[in-house]
């Protein structure tokens, strides 16, 4: 590409980046693969990741390094978050000395030009050895294999550095991902990652003796743990017409060494006068309630109630969920028995109305061979059929409050990775209320998918088979694409055609060969630009349906 070209790209990311806006670019992949070039989007998610670890940097002395091409979008926005006593440490090859004499006016534009050092550095080896210590946040924009990646962090840790930003949080380069999942727990956008170097709770808790008693356990706030009690936990949000049904089922359990934890999710008709009766009704039993302020969704609701837990087994209840007498005996059995760390069951699935019973929702046999990729197809672990070690929360960490319908997917996914056993209980014991206007994902389901597609795009590097990672990915990519275009923007379903279009865009990354996903995305670009949604939306909703249900099994086989 010519010098006038790239100058012109600089100047409109520069433009479009201090503007708030998202932007693409081309990147010379500078450090042992020169001479390719390729093209990265990056989003406002991943802005949002970088700004939050330049902040968080902001404090610290050391230098602001950046490892790469100094002409893109990502690096000018660091100069424009970093603090002014703060110098600034640029490593390029030494193709890209022309380039910086051009676009380097640019970026001194931004800060005071005494700020900023050019360094040249040929491989990741060279820059092992050239890297100031304790910089205050390395950002490597450049794409190097996960192995590389691995060497840096690990040498980023020695050197004193607490922030570290990578490039590659996606399926195409699921090795960058399992490296950086295998050395810390991350923060990711859609093409950014985020490594705060510093020592997790988690990671203090491995470090634990296998003789320290459990109140060593950092992660929650209660001083002790008492084996065989089971913790319940139970958020509540409008749910004043069904919590009276679900606390019945949890008195009637023949496991009777329980607590109870109701959170409130700042409903407008609270529920304390049900809670106080049924504290009244089990004497013999913690019952525990506590009503938030604010509503700020299931899983903060439920990391509150995680929080205030004794008991060393956690049990989820939704509020309008039901379960039988023998739930818990049941999970708490094969658990001690196997040694297993999360015991699951497939969930009866009810009519509000009728109280008739539909459908059971749970894995199949040829799912339950196939675990835990087959996890990955599909989440079919619901979590008022869940009972599991509390160990493992201090592990992998709470649910993630920032995912919205699928935080306990991502919670499923992360146990998988840190090697949790799970046991699967074929015994129906919860039935799953369905169709009343207080379900999570009563008119929600774009949303579903949407979170699903990016929380398996996510954990994509779990899958062995590539081929089949790329189908099933790329299926659940164009199935959120299409919903969002399908149906008419609401405050429930916040569906938005151009997030459509971005997740049709990305599909066709990820699986180029897929002529499915091509058109659809042809498609919804001209129906986009010509602002002609509305007329095309009955036709991307009928995809929509078709794309939703068409059978895993036959997705898989195309691979074979």
């Amino acid at each position: 590409m010519k010098l006038s070209r790239w100058i012109w790209l600089c100047t409109r990311d520069t433009w479009r980046v201090l503007c708030g806006k998202s932007v693409k670019y081309t990147q010379p992949l500078a450090l042992s693969i020169r001479s390719q070039v390729r093209s990265v989007a990056f989003t406002s998610a991943d802005f949002e990741v970088l700004r939050d670890a330049v902040v968080s940097s902001n404090g610290s002395p050391g230098p602001v390094v950046i490892l790469g091409a100094p002409d893109s979008s990502l690096n000018f926005a660091v100069c424009s978050w970093k603090q002014p006593q703060q110098p600034l440490h640029v490593y390029i090859d030494s193709e890209m000395t022309d380039w910086f004499t051009a676009c380097g006016p640019l970026i001194k534009s931004l800060k005071s030009p005494n700020d900023i050092s050019v360094i040249h550095a040929n491989s990741v080896d060279d820059l092992v050895g050239k890297i100031p210590s304790s910089p205050s946040i390395i950002v490597a924009n450049l794409r190097v294999t996960g192995a590389q990646i691995q060497k840096l962090l690990q040498h980023a840790m020695e050197i004193g550095c607490k922030e570290f930003i990578g490039l590659g949080y996606d399926i195409k380069h699921h090795e960058t991902v399992r490296a950086v999942h295998e050395h810390s727990r991350v923060v990711g956008g859609d093409n950014l990652w985020r490594v705060t170097l510093e020592p997790k709770v988690h990671a203090e808790i491995d470090r634990v003796s296998a003789s320290s008693p459990p109140q060593e356990l950092k992660i929650f706030a209660s001083d002790s743990i008492q084996r065989d009690l089971v913790s319940i936990v139970i958020p509540a949000f409008d749910s004043r017409p069904y919590l009276q049904e679900a606390l019945n089922d949890v008195a009637q359990q023949t496991h009777q060494n329980w607590e109870l934890i109701v959170i409130e999710d700042a409903s407008p008709e609270s529920v304390v006068d049900i809670v106080d009766e049924f504290r009244k009704r089990v004497p013999n039993n913690k019952v525990i309630f506590q009503r938030k302020p604010t509503n700020t969704g299931a899983s903060a609701t439920r990391n509150v109630a995680l929080k205030m837990a004794t008991g060393d087994l956690i049990a989820f209840l939704d509020s309008d969920d039901r379960w039988l007498p023998n739930h818990l005996s049941r999970k708490v059995n094969l658990l001690r028995t196997t040694g297993s760390n999360i015991c699951y069951s497939g969930v009866d699935m009810f009519d509000h109305f009728t109280g008739n019973s539909e459908f059971v929702w749970g894995p199949n046999q040829m799912e339950l061979d196939a675990f835990p990729q087959s996890l990955f197809l599909r989440n079919f672990i619901q979590p008022s059929g869940v009972v599991m070690d509390r160990s493992v929360l201090d592990e992998v960490g709470l649910f993630d409050e920032s995912i919205f319908l699928v935080e306990d997917y991502d919670l499923w996914l992360r146990s998988v990775r840190a090697g949790k056993r799970f046991i699967y209980d074929p015994k129906i014991t919860t039935r799953y209320r369905k169709n009343h206007a207080g379900a999570s994902t009563t008119g929600r389901m774009v949303l579903c998918d949407d979170g699903i597609a990016r929380v398996a795009n996510r954990n994509a590097d779990l899958f062995d088979d590539d081929q089949v990672r790329r189908l099933v990915l790329t299926k659940h990519l164009v199935t959120a694409g299409l919903g969002h275009l399908g149906h008419k923007q609401s405050k429930q379903n916040r569906c938005n055609p151009e997030v459509g279009y971005d997740l049709l865009k990305e599909a066709c990354k990820i699986d180029p060969t897929k002529w499915h996903a091509r058109g659809w995305t042809r498609l919804a670009g001209c129906v986009i630009g010509s602002g002609t949604v509305p007329l095309f939306r009955i036709l991307f909703r009928h995809q929509y349906k078709k794309t939703r249900f068409e059978p895993l099994g036959l997705v898989t086989r195309r691979a074979a």
